[in-house]
């Protein structure tokens, strides 16, 4: 099978669903790569959960995204236990990056993987990374996004300047995990911001 193959994972959305993404893509290198063969070698739970951050209804092209443990949780039927084991395995590999803190996901390559062409970006495409991207702009993991993919990006601005959600205390709060904070319920929220503010 050539080594640009790939699977498309499409999503239904149900009546009343929150948006989530179309499909996303799935290099078959997944099961065959050096790094599906690690992943695969720490068992089905490991592989299960690399699957669900690549495939998640909530995930983006750019790979940086809101994700709670507990959604994780839910969704795949793993414990939470078992959620922090392999997401430290994943961490240990270089696969993805975890933000316990503002509970934000980073799966390394999957903007590079998520892209028709690669690293040969359309500005179409641009200017999604972009608008995704803007609203992690005080994340932890941004400056490591922008020094791996901000010159065969195109993604030549600082956006952090621009998008920063002052709280009470100061801090800044990433717009994307803000709005996903609105949507949960009011103990939740709360207990969100609070983290967030520390």
């Amino acid at each position: 099978m050539p080594s640009y193959a790939m699977i498309v994972i499409f999503f239904v959305k149900g009546i009343g669903a929150p948006a989530m993404r179309d499909y996303c893509r799935l290099k078959s290198t997944f099961w065959t790569g050096h790094t599906g063969k690690q992943i695969r070698g720490n068992g089905t739970h490991c592989q299960l959960l690399a699957l669900y951050l690549i495939s998640s209804p909530g995930s983006n092209m750019n790979g940086l995204y809101y994700l709670p443990l507990s959604t994780i949780s839910h969704d795949t039927g793993l414990s939470k236990s078992s959620v922090t084991k392999e997401i430290k395995f994943l961490d240990e590999i270089g696969f993805s990056k975890y933000d316990d803190e503002n509970e934000v996901v980073w799966v390394i390559e999957m903007a590079r993987y998520q892209t028709n062409d690669g690293f040969k970006v359309s500005d179409n495409q641009c200017k999604g990374v972009l608008h995704q991207l803007k609203s992690y702009a005080n994340c932890k993991f941004y400056k490591e996004f922008m020094a791996k993919y901000a010159e065969p990006f195109n993604l030549n601005r600082d956006l952090s300047s621009s998008t920063q959600k002052s709280h009470s205390n100061g801090s800044a709060i990433p717009s994307e995990c803000h709005s996903r904070a609105l949507g949960m319920p009011s103990e939740a929220r709360s207990s969100f911001h609070e983290q967030l503010s520390k």
